[in-house]
């Protein structure tokens, strides 16, 4: 059990990479070249890269089975969740930080909050989107 476990984490960190460089290249590009808002950056970032893992979770990490619909809607939740709570703690965390540019700012924000959000979000998927079938 615990090898399984260690699996998965392995297998959810590599998906994560992967996630990570699709989202963050989107996220970063939108805020500092194609001048979008904080909040649109960072919600791009995780409708493409969550709809990348999604599918990788499900079948690598997993190896999820079953109730497809009941999964992306719990994913779905799941991914909302620790969007808000990731980036409005990491918002409020990097408010202390005494940089005045605010472009600096943020972007270290985005930083903590894609750390934030990645621990909250592998608890969450493990736990409650790609649980095994009757736990």
């Amino acid at each position: 059990k615990k090898m399984k476990n260690n699996n998965e984490l392995v297998k959810f960190l590599i998906v994560g990479i992967l996630n990570t460089i699709i989202g963050a290249s989107i996220m970063f590009i939108a805020y500092n070249f194609l001048k979008l808002n904080y909040w649109v950056s960072t919600s791009l970032n995780y409708i493409v890269a969550g709809t990348f893992s999604f599918f990788a979770n499900k079948k690598f990490t997993f190896e999820s089975e079953g109730k497809i619909f009941q999964k992306i809607i719990f994913f779905i939740l799941t991914l909302i969740i620790c969007y808000f709570v990731a980036f409005n703690l990491s918002k409020k965390m990097i408010a202390f930080i005494d940089i005045n540019d605010i472009e600096l700012k943020e972007n270290i924000s985005m930083v903590v909050g894609m750390v934030i959000y990645t621990v909250l979000n592998f608890i969450l998927q493990k736990k409650i989107v790609f649980r095994k079938e009757g736990k």
